[in-house]
């Protein structure tokens, strides 16, 4: 997200002594904003594997659906490594997704 011009912050934080790791909403881990006034961008990072678990988490949660309302964004990122390269399956959320 910095590459792109974003100022970003992780915003998932682990419980002390339980190793738990709780997210924003129960479901972002990054949010950027971007200077040219593109909004703000709410971001899932997870491994490819995992990314349609996350998309499906994403469903019905209501504080994403706020979110969207209000004019934010949403990405689920899934990371894989292919021929010795990470890439990632970016995918945009929309309303018509979470309902």
């Amino acid at each position: 997200m910095r590459d792109l011009g974003f100022y970003a912050q992780v915003v998932e934080r682990t419980i002390p002594y339980k190793f738990i790791k709780v997210d924003l909403y129960n479901w972002i881990d990054i949010v950027g904003v971007h200077p040219t006034g593109q909004g703000v961008l709410g971001v899932q990072v997870t491994s490819g594997s995992n990314l349609s678990a996350r998309l499906k988490k994403a469903k019905d949660n209501p504080a994403l659906i706020a979110w969207l309302l209000c004019g934010g964004k949403l990405q689920a990122h899934g990371w894989r490594k292919l021929k010795g390269r990470w890439s990632a399956d970016v995918r945009d959320i929309t309303m018509e997704h979470l309902t």
